[in-house]
């Protein structure tokens, strides 16, 4: 709607302009370059891009805050947060910067013919976005990661292992703008129970996941510039979890409640993300944690993390399919630290857990 509001006036006011010298004679002319000057400072401003800000390639949770979301996307920015400033219980871990997505590109010449695929499509021939999401991915996960941002990964990694005890890690997209106004929530990548050696094949894969055929309609289709969605990754220590969800500080169908919600499911919370399993839901008082109501889902199967390290699932026990994923104790808890988040932010949040 602006740049086409804008293109109505360029033309009007250049009309008005060659008008004018065309009645006053060349008294005039001046408005011709200064008309022109005008529009080059609108282009600078319409065509501008976010600048990558420069950074380390790596950074623990402890280090962040919701202030470096500019840096390494909102995604690793809000659990440094919750680490840095609530000390909540949040998996250890660190932040792969969109400095170091940006080192990746330069150092294989990839941003020009990525650029190059995406202005050359038609987003709305899904074969030709297809084709181009293809192309795209295979440059990215074929290219090399420079010997100095691998070397950071790595160390990183070894870091991590060391202070956690885990050699399984959870790979997450965190790209500058995701989570924010706009939601590219499910477009990207995530990549669970990943081992130390194969933490660069699986980043190049994450940043691979930024041009899939959906994330690239969905960037398109809002007029918003690949340049400016640069791809963090957020690296957490793996939860070999027994029951997981999502929080909501508020009800999302009834604003004037004061009940937190728990959806929880038995085992890590893919199958409750992705829509797999219809989840338990609890309605907790905020004011002394006790269980104000409950429904209760039949939940057949489950994701678990297995002694090597792989996600598989497993059928749960008839006997336990219909018995609540949490009890007392933890939701109780849950509430607490909602409460405390929620006051934090100003504002109903939704939070993902897990109970290990």
């Amino acid at each position: 709607y602006i740049r086409s509001s804008r293109d109505e006036v360029r033309e009007g006011v250049a009309d008005i302009v060659e008008k004018m010298i065309a009645l006053g004679g060349e008294t005039y002319a001046g408005l011709r370059e200064r008309h022109a000057a005008i529009e080059a400072e609108i282009d600078g401003v319409l065509e501008g891009r976010r600048e990558v800000p420069r950074d380390d390639y790596t950074l623990s949770f402890g280090r962040l805050d919701r202030s470096r979301a500019d840096s390494v996307g909102g995604k690793s920015a809000q659990l440094g947060e919750l680490t840095s400033r609530l000390k909540l219980p949040v998996p250890e871990g660190f932040a792969v910067s969109a400095w170091a997505d940006k080192r990746f590109l330069d150092a294989n010449d990839l941003q020009s013919r990525i650029t190059g695929h995406i202005r050359a499509l038609d987003v709305r021939q899904l074969e030709d976005l297809e084709r181009a999401s293809a192309a795209i991915r295979e440059m990215v996960v074929g290219a090399e990661v420079p010997s100095d941002l691998a070397e950071k990964l790595d160390r990183a990694a070894t870091d991590l292992e060391e202070r956690t005890g885990t050699s399984r890690f959870a790979l997450r997209s965190s790209a500058l703008g995701e989570d924010a106004l706009l939601s590219f929530a499910g477009q990207y990548a995530t990549f669970l129970g990943v081992r130390r050696e194969n933490l660069l094949d699986r980043y190049r894969q994450v940043l691979a996941g930024k041009f899939s055929p959906q994330a690239i309609y969905y960037l398109l289709s809002h007029d918003l510039r690949e340049t400016d969605m640069a791809m963090g990754v957020a690296c957490v220590a793996m939860v070999d979890a027994v029951a997981s969800g999502v929080v909501y500080t508020r009800d999302p169908l009834n604003a004037e409640g004061t009940d937190v919600l728990v959806h929880s499911i038995f085992g890590l919370g893919q199958h409750l993300v992705d829509g797999t399993l219809t989840p338990d839901l609890f309605r907790v008082r905020r004011a002394d944690g006790t269980v104000a109501g409950s429904t209760l889902a039949r939940k057949p199967v489950r994701l678990t993390l297995r002694a090597d390290g792989t996600v598989a699932e497993e059928a749960v026990p008839e006997a336990e399919q219909e018995a609540p994923a949490l009890g007392a104790k933890p939701l109780a808890m849950l509430a607490e630290f909602a409460a405390r988040i929620e006051e934090h932010y100003g504002g109903a949040q939704d939070i993902e857990w897990a109970l290990d």
